[in-house]
């Protein structure tokens, strides 16, 4: 219902769910390494956050999320591409535009390869690129990704 909710464009609502879930399943499994879910639960949650403007809380759950993802599900998996993009743009928006483009690169190849050039998650993350560029500066690496998709 969280995600629902935050795809209505209701993070505030959505987030109280989202965290509820998030620690309905961490007592679930006490002692346990977390797996994807929690990883997926702590990706929504920090896309909440993001909506409602707080990048540094974002950042640090998106962080979170990814090292939890990343040894369950394998570096190449679409879960993880898709965090990762999504951990770059907010590395963007905090101005930490090196760490943001490393996280968008890896991010994009990562959904090229699992999810197709054209999938809707891969040209997200090529246009969060794009924005990364504009904004730092660098309209030349802006256009050239532009030219690639």
């Amino acid at each position: 219902l969280g995600a629902l909710l935050r795809a209505e464009g209701r993070p505030v609502e959505a987030e109280p769910l989202l965290r509820e879930a998030l620690e309905m399943e961490r007592r679930m499994n006490p002692g346990v390494p977390e797996g994807w879910k929690v990883g997926s639960y702590l990706n929504n949650l920090a896309e909440v956050l993001e909506d409602q403007g707080d990048i540094a809380g974002a950042e640090k759950m998106f962080t979170e999320s990814i090292g939890i993802l990343m040894p369950g599900l394998g570096p190449d998996h679409s879960r993880v591409g898709i965090a990762r993009t999504s951990h770059g743009r907010v590395l963007g928006k905090l101005g930490r535009y090196a760490e943001g483009e490393k996280e968008l690169i890896e991010g994009l190849r990562v959904l090229e390869k699992s999810a197709g050039p054209s999938n809707d998650s891969t040209t997200g993350a090529r246009k969060d690129l794009v924005t990364l560029y504009e904004k730092w500066g660098r309209p030349d690496r802006a256009e050239q990704v532009r030219r690639e998709s």
